[in-house]
């Protein structure tokens, strides 16, 4: 059988998805924003990681938890917030939106990773990007 790691697993199509899984004989890891949603997580997976990925210090926060796991078959990125949600700049000054989406080139375990992480800590919008209030 596989091992799975999903984002955005403590809830949601996250967790059903890591239920049948786990049903079907595979190890998973679960994902969890912050420690309250990680207790409220009883499954029986092998870990769970909690960081919120809405910063990029904290996306390689929890990037480097996975990578600490070791390899995984498979990755799945459920971590994710629509576009209803209400704009907001993140403190690394990215919309809200595009820095939870985005996460997931921060993991798993893969050397390039390290470079899609410096890039986008790097990546400004122009000011024509930004909503305006």
């Amino acid at each position: 059988m596989s091992r799975i790691f999903i984002s955005g697993s403590s809830t949601g199509l996250g967790l059903m998805a890591a239920d049948l899984l786990v049903s079907k004989g595979h190890s998973v890891v679960l994902h969890a924003r912050n420690a309250k949603r990680a207790e409220a997580v009883r499954q029986e997976t092998e870990a769970i990681v909690v960081g919120d990925v809405e910063t990029i210090s904290g996306a390689k926060e929890v990037a480097a938890q996975v990578n600490a796991l070791g390899h995984f078959d498979t990755v799945i990125h459920n971590a994710a917030v629509g576009y209803r949600e209400g704009h907001r700049v993140t403190a690394d000054g990215l919309p809200h939106v595009f820095a939870i989406n985005n996460a997931v080139g921060l993991y798993p375990d893969r050397a390039d990773r390290a470079a899609q992480a410096a890039r986008l800590s790097e990546l400004r919008y122009a000011p024509s990007c930004r909503r305006q209030s």
